[in-house]
C-alpha cells in the first residue's frame, strides 16, 4: 500500500515525500514508539543509526535491534515484526508487553524515564515523520565529531543536533535545546522543527528574535 501525501508547499520550505510506502512510515514511527516505551521500564542506552535504532537495556542479554526500514525487531537469534504485532486499538503499551514476554526479559522493577534527547526525537518522528518525512540518525560530521542529523526525505534538508544538545541549522545558526526544557515535548519538537527551518509554519521564538535582531 502507498501513502499518497498532497504536495502543499505555500511557503517553498519543505516538500513532503509522495507515494511512500505506509508499512515503511509505520515502522519508523511504530519502532520509535516502542523503543521509548521500553526505556521506560528498564534503564538502559540507545543507539541511532542512519536505518537501526539499538537500545542495551539493563538485564537483558542481548541489544534490541530495531530495523527503522523493514520494521523487524532483533534480539540475539529472535526476529519478530513490530508492525504487523501492533494494534491501534490496543497501542503501544500492549505491544510492548508482548515483546517483553516474548524475549523473555526480566521483570521490570521501577519506572525510569528515557534521556530528555531520545524522548525530544521520538517526538519529532510522531508529528513530522509520515507528513515531512523527517528522520534521525547518528552520523560523524566534517570536522570528525559525532552529531544527529535530523533530515526530511532521504535527500531533504537538515540540520543537526550535537550529543550534548545543541542544534545547529543549515544556516549556522545554533540554539542550547535545555532553553526548550520546560516546554511540553510537543511543543519543543516543533520548536526544533521551526529552528531548523524545515518549515516557516513551525518557527520557534527564538529564531524570530534572531531574525528581527538582524534587521
Amino acid at each position: 500500500m502507498r501513502l499518497a501525501l498532497p504536495i502543499y508547499n505555500p511557503v517553498r520550505e519543505c516538500s513532503s515525500c509522495p507515494n511512500r510506502d505506509e508499512r515503511t512510515v509505520s515502522a519508523y514511527i511504530v519502532s520509535f514508539q516502542l523503543a521509548r516505551q521500553l526505556l521506560q521500564r528498564y534503564p538502559g542506552t540507545w543507539k541511532l543509526d542512519q536505518n537501526k535504532l539499538s537500545l542495551l537495556l539493563d538485564g537483558a542479554a542481548a541489544p534490541l535491534e530495531f530495523g527503522l526500514v523493514d520494521g523487524n525487531l532483533h534480539y540475539g537469534s529472535v526476529v519478530t515484526q513490530v508492525v504487523s504485532r501492533y494494534s491501534p486499538s490496543q497501542g503501544i503499551n500492549v505491544l510492548a508487553n508482548e515483546i517483553c514476554r516474548d524475549f523473555v526479559l526480566p521483570e521490570a522493577t521501577q519506572a525510569t524515564r528515557p534521556d530528555g534527547l531520545f524522548s525530544l526525537f521520538v517526538k519529532l518522528v510522531e508529528i513530522f515523520h509520515a507528513r515531512c518525512g523527517l528522520q534521525v540518525s547518528e552520523e560523524t560530521t566534517s570536522n570528525g565529531e559525532p552529531a544527529f542529523v535530523v533530515r526530511l526525505c532521504d535527500e531533504g534538508r537538515i540540520g543537526w543536533v550535537s550529543r550534548d544538545g545543541v542544534a545547529k541549522n543549515r544556516f549556522g545558526e545554533e540554539v542550547t535545546l535545555a532553553a526548550w526544557s520546560g516546554l511540553r515535548l510537543e511543543k519543543a519538537a516543533t520548536y526544533l522543527f521551526g529552528f531548523n527551518r524545515f518549515c516557516r509554519h513551525y518557527q520557534s521564538p527564538l529564531a524570530a528574535q534572531a531574525a528581527g535582531a538582524q534587521q
